[in-house]
């Protein structure tokens, strides 16, 4: 695990930035975080935090489930898709993501996919965003499952 760190705002003070919350669901993140910050203050710098530690709390598929139908239910115009929403909401299951160009994993969870496996809408429990993607592959975030879900009918 590296951590990055950058100047702070004194003489000897260092300033330890957080991964971001998506990053922070590896094993021991916590205590290597800390051990991190006891170690450079024991070189003597003033170490200052930027960012904070992830909420523990990872959500569960039914959340998310309830998350979706309270919006479908409270949709107040008629929804833009020619998907079959029924046909194609799946319960939600946790898979891993690729975003280009940078390569970066995305751990999301997927709660929507087309029969053709051309495009699936993905939620993260950090940012309470829904996004889409293609295969494996993240294309990026929409919003709201309904913005989403409109996202990509428009280019389906």
């Amino acid at each position: 695990m590296v951590f990055t760190f950058d100047l702070g705002s004194g003489e000897k003070s260092l300033c330890l930035e957080h991964y971001p919350a998506r990053k922070q669901i590896a094993p021991r993140y916590k205590i290597a975080f800390e051990r991190t910050k006891t170690f450079l203050e024991s070189r003597g710098h003033q170490v200052e935090i930027y960012g904070n530690f992830a909420n523990s709390t990872r959500m569960q598929a039914s959340d998310i489930t309830n998350l979706i139908e309270r919006e479908i239910t409270n949709l107040s115009r008629p929804l833009k898709s020619h998907f079959n929403l029924r046909q194609c909401l799946i319960s939600p299951k946790r898979a891993a993501f690729v975003s280009q160009p940078e390569n970066d994993t995305w751990d999301l969870w997927v709660v929507f996919e087309e029969q053709s496996d051309k495009y699936k809408i993905v939620f993260d429990e950090f940012s309470k965003q829904f996004g889409a993607a293609s295969g494996n592959l993240f294309l990026g975030f929409e919003g709201t499952f309904i913005q989403t879900l409109e996202a990509i009918s428009s280019v389906a």
